[in-house]
């Protein structure tokens, strides 16, 4: 399920072996689905982090950004023409159009706020 994402949304050539990008995906199969956080507080705890206040959940419907936000992960929204309508939604953050998007809005030190959604797609 991830591949096929990241086929559409990262250029060929950050997907290589000799990329500067790297994205990592963890999957987790738990009996409560999203928008229930656990899932989101779950990968918080195994990285040793008491809850989701330094993550981002990146996702493409409004559970993944209700996760998020009740994780109190930051959310960022990856548009497309099915959910264009979350863009202004509280639980939304930011937005982006690509997975790659993300990398220099967090070398620029993105604090998941809405406030001046000048990176926002």
């Amino acid at each position: 399920m991830i591949r096929p994402m990241l086929n559409k949304t990262l250029p060929s050539e950050s997907q290589n072996s000799a990329s500067p990008y790297h994205f990592t995906a963890k999957i987790l199969k738990d009996d409560k689905p999203k928008p229930d956080p656990a899932g989101i507080l779950h990968i918080a705890s195994e990285w040793g982090l008491a809850n989701g206040e330094n993550l981002i959940m990146v996702g493409d419907s409004i559970d993944d950004m209700t996760a998020g936000h009740m994780a109190g992960a930051a959310t960022v929204l990856l548009l497309n023409e099915r959910n264009v309508h979350l863009k202004e939604h509280p639980h939304t953050d930011l937005c982006i159009k690509r997975l790659d998007d993300l990398v220099g809005i967090l070398e620029e030190g993105f604090l998941g706020t809405r406030g001046s959604d000048e990176h926002g797609a």
